[in-house]
């Protein structure tokens, strides 16, 4: 899979949403007080919970205004942990779905598209921060061109262990800018 597939996109766009991912706001989270049989990370700490980061607005491809794709962050961490650990095991999958999540089970809905990426794909992806390990994705959604005005974004881990964790939906307004 191409790491980048909109190299063409401004890296200056990238500093709001840096500053938005930073600042806490726009995340998407889920307690893993909900899944007491959480997997463990190689560095220690227990993979409890994810945090997805998506951008507002979907990615266009450098000279088209037409929506192409999403821009997204995932972070994992323990629940009782204050920084992002690395994912080393297992597989993360980041969910579309072409509508908003009021409408929305993410455990049942079938995706427009979906992406899975094995642990040993990741680094490739991940990035040190000031919140620990993350990994950045920007994904075209292809030929499964979105109908609705609003997607929403959610991230899955699957570990060796049940159960699976899910970030809480991320809101992505397909709105031209």
């Amino acid at each position: 899979m191409n790491r980048r597939l909109y190299t063409e996109f401004p890296r200056l766009l990238w500093l709001p949403w840096l500053a938005l991912v930073l600042a806490g706001g726009g995340c998407a989270e889920q307690s893993a007080a909900r899944h007491p049989r959480a997997a463990r990370s190689h560095h220690g700490g227990t993979i409890g919970e994810l945090h997805l980061f998506g951008l507002p607005t979907a990615l266009t491809v450098a000279g088209s205004s037409v929506p192409a794709g999403v821009g997204v962050r995932v972070y994992a961490s323990a629940p009782e942990g204050d920084r992002a650990l690395p994912i080393r095991t297992g597989t993360l999958e980041i969910l579309l779905f072409d509508q908003p999540p009021a409408s929305l089970d993410v455990r049942t809905s079938p995706p427009l598209k979906s992406w899975s990426f094995a642990a040993a794909e990741l680094p490739g992806f991940e990035s040190d921060t000031l919140v620990g390990s993350g990994y950045q994705f920007e994904l075209s959604w292809g030929t499964n061109q979105p109908r609705g005005g609003v997607l929403t974004v959610v991230a899955r881990y699957r570990s060796a262990k049940p159960p699976l964790l899910y970030s809480a939906p991320a809101t992505i307004s397909l709105g031209t800018h």
